[in-house]
């Protein structure tokens, strides 16, 4: 049973959170095509349906102007021949109107009564007469539009008349927006069943990473296992051997083999511990954390390594600064950090670790004065294996910084490394401050 004031639990498994994040993007970007082309379609079938539409349309008004032709000529050649007769409207077409006028716009009548006594577009019929040529044109009365279709009646060459055949747009309008809702309706339910299907298919593809993940992961906890039992007998046979007498020769030997079983000891449990966090089974101990004491202590830690390379060790915190935070994880982040910037600080140099707090976040700042981060290498700083090529030659086993940033992912927060000006490697941590704990128990452990 954890303390009174303790909260312990799991830490999140970031191999499966980075899987839900490929099936999510996965997904989305499979949803994402199926949305264009589905916007395509519904695009394309409107536009076709709108031309289709207003086509037979035109065509209606356009037949029922040209078979009034020898209408309006009888009318204009009558005995009066002032053009005051008013032409007939026979085989009027359904739904289309018919106005008559001369070629000075003198309105002779018709069958169009929604527009009164004159003609239903009269710059259009004013500029047929002019250039002799037909047009359609639109034209709104009330709440209702009509098609327009003008057409210049000539006789002997010259224009003598225009006729003005008219349809309203009502039910073409009507049908538009009936088959746009059909179509949105469609695509959505289209768009709500490909998604459910994409989602399925991604996680189906995706459940052999997901198992060779688990495999390989388990495969590294059990090897890590295994071998730390030989090794710690091979470790104790070497102390032994050079605890006896032995050689010159021997001895360099066997003090070469405890320094590398050291090391390969270092390396089994970084691969251990990084296992064990991927499948979510290495729990935190959550509790008050006071960075002050935190950061002092680590330093006396490491203060005497220090002192033999010849760098001091500079430190700043302003405040009480206390966070929500398993302390021996945080402790291992400081000195997996610091012991990063030891190695590269030459002699004369400085470290500085300063603590400050802003926005609800607790910010530690660790500096060296060293030669800096290769720009290459900054986006692969945190990968596991991965080496700066000046870190080479130096002793590690490149997952130092790949555990320091779990311990603060694990924490609810962030870790950066940038170039300090003028020179030197920075690393930015921001941890959720203890006031957040509070108000928010829950806030730190879901690791928003």
């Amino acid at each position: 049973m954890p303390r009174l004031g303790h909260t312990v639990h799991a830490a999140p498994d970031p191999a499966a959170a980075a899987v839900r994040r490929v099936a999510v993007r996965l997904a989305a970007l499979t949803v994402g095509l199926l949305l264009i082309l589905l916007a395509g379609i519904v695009v394309a079938v409107y536009v076709t349906a709108h031309s289709l539409t207003l086509g037979s349309l035109q065509d209606l008004v356009r037949s029922g102007a040209q078979h009034q032709v020898s209408h309006l000529r009888e009318a204009l050649q009558s005995e009066s021949g002032d053009g005051s007769a008013a032409p007939e409207v026979e085989g009027e077409s359904s739904g289309v109107a018919i106005s008559f006028a001369t070629n000075r716009l003198t309105f002779l009548g018709g069958s169009a009564a929604q527009f009164g006594a004159s003609l239903p577009d009269r710059a259009a019929a004013a500029d047929a007469v002019r250039h002799g040529a037909t047009r359609f044109s639109q034209v709104r009365v009330g709440a209702d539009s009509y098609v327009i279709y003008t057409l210049p009646v000539r006789d002997t060459g010259r224009v003598v008349g225009v006729i003005q055949a008219a349809a309203s747009t009502r039910q073409y309008d009507q049908g538009m927006r009936d088959l746009l809702e059909v179509l949105l309706a469609v695509g959505t339910l289209g768009l709500l069943a490909s998604a459910a299907i994409a989602t399925l298919v991604t996680r189906r593809a995706l459940a052999p990473i997901r198992i060779s993940m688990r495999r390989q992961r388990d495969f590294v906890a059990d090897a890590a296992h295994e071998l730390r039992t030989p090794l710690t007998i091979l470790h104790s046979a070497v102390e032994i051997g050079l605890s006896s007498d032995t050689s010159s020769e021997q001895e360099d030997a066997l003090s070469q083999a405890l320094v590398e079983s050291r090391h390969l000891a270092r390396l089994i449990d970084d691969l251990s511990l990084l296992a064990r966090a991927d499948s979510g089974a290495l729990a935190l101990d959550m509790q008050p954390v006071d960075l002050e004491k935190l950061v002092s202590e680590t330093l006396n830690g490491v203060e005497m390594l220090a002192e033999d390379q010849g760098v001091r060790l500079e430190t700043s915190v302003n405040g009480a600064v206390r966070v929500l935070g398993d302390r021996g994880r945080l402790r291992q982040l400081l000195v997996i950090v610091l012991d990063n910037a030891l190695k590269h600080t030459p002699s004369g140099g400085a470290i500085s670790v300063i603590v400050t707090e802003a926005n609800g976040k607790a910010r530690l700042r660790i500096q060296d004065t060293g030669p800096g981060i290769e720009p290459r290498d900054l986006p692969r700083l945190f990968d596991r294996f991965y080496r700066a090529k000046g870190d080479r030659g130096m002793d590690g086993g490149g997952l130092g910084l790949a555990i320091a940033r779990w311990i603060v992912e694990a924490h609810g927060g962030s870790i950066e490394a940038a170039n300090a000006a003028p020179h030197g490697a920075l690393f930015s941590i921001s941890l959720p401050l203890l006031v957040q704990a509070h108000h928010s128990p829950l806030a730190p452990l879901t690791f928003l």
